[in-house]
């Protein structure tokens, strides 16, 4: 990811982000895309090209990840916290209302965003992610979440500098690649997923294994019923990190939820099957002409 036409804003509690703003900004209205944990804006590269003619697109670094900065309060880490920046960047660019976008854990972040600022929410789009702990699911581990959280504690609050060097070392390594095809984590090619590997090797991870554990213990599963905005929920049938179960889920609870499972589909498929999400994505805002 370049640092190219990259702008920063102070958020609510101080910590510097870094956000781009492209796309046409007197076109149909505003998409806010939220990253995932541990991405940038890799795995948006379709959809932001799909969207850029007709809507103006915001994406920012999440805290520690990219070009922003890591919070000074090591607890300002939360799924909350990271709600309250997607606010504070509407805040500093004078936008009211906007789409609100998320993959993987973003979708936690979005959906608390609709929690703390309803009025604000245009649409939710739902890309790949859970509504409440990640972990329970991950690669359908029988691992107790409570000891995902002593494992992430040691290493992001006991050994941060040797998690650290460990952590970037590892995707420097040529097998990175070879090992995630096998896993089942993507289908995509190396050249499509270059930028993520880049992205781990400089990414402050004590930061963003305390926003694991923090994801844990938040829970959107009350708010689903309760949305009253247009919303689009994308699922992968074989994503091994947000199984197609839970997505189904919210497309059951969401009223009017549109809903869109990818056949084979990664945790990846934003960039393995991006004419479909495309073209999902692009109908699903034809069909929804809110303005904002």
């Amino acid at each position: 990811m370049s640092a190219e036409n990259r702008l920063t804003f102070t958020s609510w509690d101080g910590t510097p982000l870094s956000y781009r703003d492209f796309g046409n900004p007197k076109g149909a209205g505003t998409l806010i895309f939220t990253n995932g944990l541990l991405t940038d804006e890799t795995y948006w590269m379709f959809l932001h090209r799909d969207l850029e003619v007709d809507w103006r697109i915001l994406n920012f670094d999440l805290r520690g990840h990219g070009y922003s900065g890591s919070p000074e309060d090591p607890t300002h880490i939360r799924v909350e916290d990271s709600a309250r920046d997607i606010a504070a960047l509407l805040d500093h660019l004078g936008i009211q209302k906007a789409h609100i976008v998320g993959f993987s854990l973003g979708v936690q972040i979005v959906l608390e965003f609709y929690r703390q600022f309803p009025e604000r929410a245009l649409a939710l789009m739902l890309y790949l992610g859970p509504f409440e702990n990640p972990l329970a699911t991950l690669y359908h581990l029988p691992v107790p979440t409570s000891v995902w959280e002593l494992g992430l504690t040691f290493l992001a609050d006991r050994v941060p500098v040797v998690t650290s060097k460990a952590w970037h070392g590892v995707f420097h390594l040529p097998i990175v690649h070879p090992v995630a095809r096998l896993s089942g984590s993507t289908a995509a090619p190396y050249w499509l997923m270059k930028g993520f590997y880049e992205h781990q090797t400089k990414a402050d991870i004590p930061t963003c294994l305390r926003m694991a554990r923090a994801s844990t213990r938040h829970s959107a599963r009350d708010l689903l019923p309760a949305i009253r905005v247009p919303t689009l929920v994308v699922a992968g049938e074989k994503d091994t990190f947000c199984p197609p179960a839970l997505s189904q889920y919210m497309r059951d609870q969401i009223p009017g939820c549109t809903y869109l499972l990818l056949r084979g589909g990664t945790h990846t498929t934003l960039l393995e099957q991006p004419l479909e999400v495309g073209r999902t994505t692009r109908r699903f805002l034809l069909e929804h002409p809110v303005s904002g």
